[in-house]
C-alpha cells in the first residue's frame, strides 16, 4: 500500500534528508521513530502529497504521489489521505459538527450529516456536537480532529505525534483509538512519534527509524 524507494528531500538551506525504503501492506501500521528534527513530519508531508520528493519515489495505493500535480494531487489527497496533525487546527467559531462539515465544504462536496453523526457516535463524542473547541478537553479535541480525518474513509491515516505530552493512561487510550478507528475504516496507519510507548502498543508493526539531521522536520 505504501512503497518508497530511495526517497529524499531537501528543505531550503537545510541538509538533504534520505529515508530508508519501506513497504507497508494495506491495513498495516508503520511507526516513524526519531527525535525532533529527524524528518518525521517531512516524511508524512511527502506521503500526503504536501511536499514533492527531491529524489526517489513514494507510492500510496499504487499511485506515485510525486507524479500528481496541482488540482489532481489535491483531489487525490482529499479522497485518499486522512491527517491527524500535531496542532489540531479546529475553527474556534464553529461547533464540533460544523468543524466536521467544513471538511466537506473545503473539498467542494455536499455535507454528509449522516457520516458526521456516525463518526461522532463511533468516537463517543456525540454529546459534544454543539460545543465550541474552547469547551473541549485535549482528549475530546483530538477525537474531533480524528473524526475529521476519517470523514471520507481514507485509505491512509497519518498521525503526527499523537501522544505528545500525554500521561501513560491517556497515551494508551489515544493509541488504542487510532488502531481501532484505522481498522474500522480499513486504513493503513502511519504514526510519527518519539514516544517509546508506541512500540509496546504496536508490537510487530513496521518501524522506520530516523536520525536527527540538525534541522526542523
Amino acid at each position: 500500500m505504501i512503497r518508497t524507494r530511495a526517497l529524499g528531500f531537501s528543505h531550503p538551506g537545510g541538509p538533504r534528508l534520505r529515508f530508508a525504503d519501506v513497504d507497508v501492506a494495506a491495513g498495516g501500521t508503520l511507526l516513524l521513530r526519531g527525535a525532533s528534527g529527524s524528518g518525521k513530519s517531512t516524511w508524512l508531508a511527502l506521503a500526503a502529497g504536501l511536499l514533492t520528493p527531491g529524489e526517489g519515489t513514494i507510492e500510496v495505493a499504487g499511485q506515485s504521489v510525486g507524479a500528481l500535480r496541482g488540482a489532481a494531487r489535491d483531489a487525490w489527497r482529499g479522497a485518499t489521505v486522512g491527517v491527524l496533525p500535531q496542532r489540531l487546527h479546529l475553527s474556534a467559531d464553529l461547533s464540533v459538527a460544523d468543524n466536521l462539515a467544513l471538511a466537506y465544504r473545503a473539498a467542494g462536496l455536499p455535507v454528509d450529516r449522516r457520516a458526521i453523526d456516525e463518526l461522532l457516535v463511533a468516537l463517543d463524542i456525540e454529546t459534544l456536537r454543539e460545543r465550541r473547541p474552547s469547551a473541549l478537553s485535549g482528549g475530546q479535541a483530538q477525537r474531533v480532529a480524528l473524526a475529521r480525518a476519517l470523514l471520507r474513509r481514507p485509505a491512509l491515516l497519518l498521525a503526527d505525534e499523537p501522544t505528545a505530552s500525554l500521561d501513560d493512561a491517556a497515551c494508551a487510550q489515544a493509541l488504542a483509538l487510532l488502531r481501532e478507528t484505522a481498522q474500522r475504516v480499513g486504513a493503513t496507519l502511519v504514526i510519527a512519534t518519539h514516544d517509546a510507548r508506541a512500540l509496546a502498543m504496536f508490537h510487530g508493526a513496521a518501524v522506520l527509524a530516523l536520525e536527527p539531521v540538525g534541522v526542523s522536520a
